[in-house]
């Protein structure tokens, strides 16, 4: 689960990085800057309809991986290109740029769908066996369902801020990176390709959430994209089975209580 939530922020990190490195240094393409400026605007409304398509026909991993592979071999080619070929380094970084985008926009359900909605509280089987004559019990029982409440909403919301934070260091880092234009005017590039190829790869790691219930426990979680569904479906049952112990256990004891 910790590899899963690294790629997911370098996702978010190369996203956003991606978006500014090929937007900023569009003017040091060549040509007219202004059409340069225009075009890497325009050229965001095709790939997130292109990424909304594709990612709900053939997965999220098989669209978003192969973005950011397109995007680094794009990056990778506009180095090797001859300096006096324009319009061809243009339509590369315009390939960057679209490639970029679609995964930048996948990005945010992905993390969503890949990463569970909270932790589960379990509870042992010596606890349960006290009932609900015993107080430790009961008040363990409780402790652990407090806590579980505490907790149920934090896990999925943590990842989306979590990523989004990662987001905000990329956007912080890319003008620093397109200043490197100084150094070698392709230097930009490189890393954008280096980085993007690399994180590419590691995305063809995690799983496929497409058709996929979105999972509440870590157990659920890491037992998504396995080859057997029946471990996840096992988990789901018992997991809803101590809930509802818990519950009855909670309210027997509640009615039990004597007011004051």
């Amino acid at each position: 689960m910790a590899g899963r939530t690294c790629t997911v922020w370098a996702i978010w990190f190369i996203g956003s990085l991606g978006y500014y490195v090929f937007s900023l240094g569009s003017v040091n393409l060549g040509g007219n800057q202004y059409i340069n400026l225009f075009l890497v605007g325009a050229v965001e409304l095709p790939s997130y309809m292109v990424g909304c398509y594709l990612m709900d026909r053939i997965g999220r991993k098989k669209t978003c991986a192969p973005a950011l592979l397109l995007a680094g071999v794009a990056c990778m080619l506009i180095i090797v290109l001859p300096a006096d070929i324009d319009a061809l380094a243009i339509a590369l970084s315009m390939t960057g740029k679209f490639s970029v985008a679609i995964a930048f926009g996948l990005i945010y359900l992905y993390t969503c769908e890949a990463l569970p909605n909270h932790h589960q509280v379990r509870t042992d089987k010596k606890q349960k066996a006290g009932g609900t004559g015993d107080a430790p019990a009961r008040f363990s029982l409780s402790f652990a369902s407090r806590l579980k409440s505490a907790s149920s909403a934090s896990c999925r919301t943590l990842a989306v801020g979590s990523g989004s934070m990662m987001c905000r260091v990329g956007s912080v880092v890319a003008p620093f990176c397109v200043y490197l234009a100084d150094v070698w005017v392709y230097l930009p590039q490189l890393i954008v390709g280096v980085l993007a190829f690399a994180i590419g790869l590691l995305t063809l790691l995690l799983p496929e959430t497409l058709g996929q219930p979105l999972t509440n426990t870590l157990e659920e979680a890491e037992a998504l994209g396995g080859k057997s569904s029946n471990k996840c479906s096992g988990l789901c049952g018992k997991d809803e089975e101590a809930a509802m112990e818990m519950n009855q256990q909670e309210a027997t004891a509640s009615a039990g209580k004597p007011e004051d």
